[in-house]
């Protein structure tokens, strides 16, 4: 069996197959150098709770959520029927010599029916 050639007489699927080859060994190339600083750099950025919480807008209710991140610092309805949560987390760093305080509020909206439809991470 010869080489396949397309309307035009070119080697079309031998050519196909050499660009991916080309591409899946840069791919791989990438990840073993540049890919593990771009996972931890990721993985850094966004923590486990935003990935939930992304995760869990518009569908996820408001009793789900509180036995996922316990009762919230604050409740308040709106004059919509909206409910608004506050989370504040305060402390000190991680450890080692960074004792730096910091405080972050954590803000969740929702609908009148009780499903996350939005949240909002800040600073105090």
């Amino acid at each position: 069996m010869g080489r396949r050639y397309d309307p035009n007489g070119h080697k079309a699927r031998h050519e196909t197959l050499r660009t991916c080859s080309k591409i899946c060994r840069w791919w791989f190339r990438m990840a073993r150098t540049d890919g593990l600083f771009v996972l931890m750099l990721l993985t850094g950025c966004r923590s486990a709770q935003d990935g939930y919480l992304t995760q869990a807008t518009d569908h996820a209710t408001a009793v789900e959520l509180e036995q996922v991140l316990g009762h919230p610092s604050h409740e308040q309805v709106l004059e919509t029927g909206q409910r608004l949560w506050l989370y504040r987390r305060e402390g000190s760093g991680i450890g080692g010599q960074d004792f730096t305080p910091f405080c972050q509020d954590l803000w969740l909206t929702f609908d009148r029916n009780g499903v996350l439809r939005t949240w909002e991470k800040q600073r105090c």
